[in-house]
């Protein structure tokens, strides 16, 4: 939707190569039993401490939290996703932005860790198509948006104004012709 769509901010996004490097089907499908038998909600997993959600929520709330993402982890929406998501991966397998869009993209610091240097690599390739792409890596997991929330602001903020002070001074020169 070019005519509506001035730029992407990103958010530690997936990438369709990834598939390439790690399968998820089989967790999932395991996921999704335990889930329907009730049996998930037992599963004592680290990811769901505090420092998963961020320091800013008291008790009440990071039990209200964990409760929702057991609520909704592998529900029949998740489930289909996974199910699609190697054919869907492989559509967009070759897709790139297109070149005059401005992108961000915020990346996981524990993701660049974990993956070695393949899940960087394939961002910064993704980007390479577009003239206007940056990425930052922001400390934490997956879950961004929980935890670095003020930084993902100042990040996406300074991103906008850069991109219209860009756009600003184009329109200028091509006035000036």
């Amino acid at each position: 939707y070019p005519e509506r769509v001035e730029g992407i901010l990103a958010i530690d996004p997936s990438h369709p190569q990834q598939i390439d490097y790690f399968d998820t089907a089989a967790q999932n499908k395991l996921s999704f039993f335990l889930k329907n038998m009730g049996l998930l909600r037992f599963r004592k997993d680290p990811v769901h401490k505090e420092d998963h959600y961020g320091a800013d929520y008291n008790a009440e709330e990071l039990k209200m939290m964990h409760t929702m993402h057991l609520w909704h982890q592998h529900d029949f929406t998740q489930n289909n996703e996974a199910k699609h998501i190697r054919a869907n991966m492989n559509t967009c397998r070759n897709m790139g932005y297109p070149e005059h869009l401005p992108v961000l993209m915020m990346l996981a610091s524990e993701n660049v860790k974990n993956f070695d240097e393949w899940w960087l690599q394939l961002h910064d390739e993704q980007l390479s198509t577009t003239k206007h792409g940056k990425m930052t890596i922001l400390k934490g997991n997956h879950f961004l948006h929980l935890t670095q929330s003020a930084q993902i602001a100042e990040c996406s903020r300074k991103f906008i104004r850069d991109t219209l002070l860009r756009k600003l001074e184009e329109a200028e020169k091509q006035l000036k012709k």
